[in-house]
């Protein structure tokens, strides 16, 4: 542990700030010397600071999606993830069918993997049907990489409805983060 002592690190509970922490505090993080917390090359030296998606974040784009569901009426799930694709928040509305909610999940990772729209690889697999075997992606519209200040700090799927009003829905959502 001694390699983090005094060393700057990004603390997951503090959001993205920049801290220095002991070696005793270290442990008590669960903290462990990664190429993030090795020794800088020069004194002063630092790791960028991340932007991450939070929970009120995720909690804002479900609420911009199920504004946008109810008032068109579609029974649909809406998955939020964070840029390495794990799930933040999922919802199912009532009425939407069970599968829906992994679909969802599927769109939201794929968009923060490629950090594109599902539409766009949709589009991709019809020049070369090849690129639908790719593993861990969902090649179908409704899935939008979450973007903030030009880098992907997530992803939003929808599943439920046909998929241009999935894509409209996830839509809503990011436009209620602004």
């Amino acid at each position: 542990m001694s390699a983090l002592k005094g060393r700057r690190i990004l603390a997951p509970f503090q959001g993205a700030q920049e801290t220095v922490i002991s070696e005793t505090q270290g442990v008590a993080l669960g903290c462990y010397p990664t190429a993030l917390s090795a020794p800088a090359s020069k004194k002063g030296e630092i790791v960028r600071n991340k932007m991450c998606l939070t929970a009120s974040d995720a909690e804002k784009i479900v609420a911009g999606c199920k504004a946008e569901a109810a008032k068109n009426k579609w029974n649909v799930s809406i998955a939020v993830v964070d840029d390495g694709g794990f799930l933040v928040h999922l919802e199912r509305l009532d009425g939407a069918v069970g599968q829906s909610a992994m679909i969802a999940t599927s769109k939201a990772q794929t968009a923060a993997a490629t950090r594109t729209p599902t539409k766009t690889l949709e589009e991709i697999v019809k020049e070369r049907p090849a690129t639908v075997a790719f593993p861990g992606r969902v090649a179908v519209q409704g899935g939008l990489p979450i973007m903030y200040q030009g880098e992907c700090v997530g992803g939003v799927g929808v599943s439920g409805a046909k998929s241009h009003e999935d894509e409209q829905v996830a839509s809503a959502g990011l436009k209620a983060l602004e």
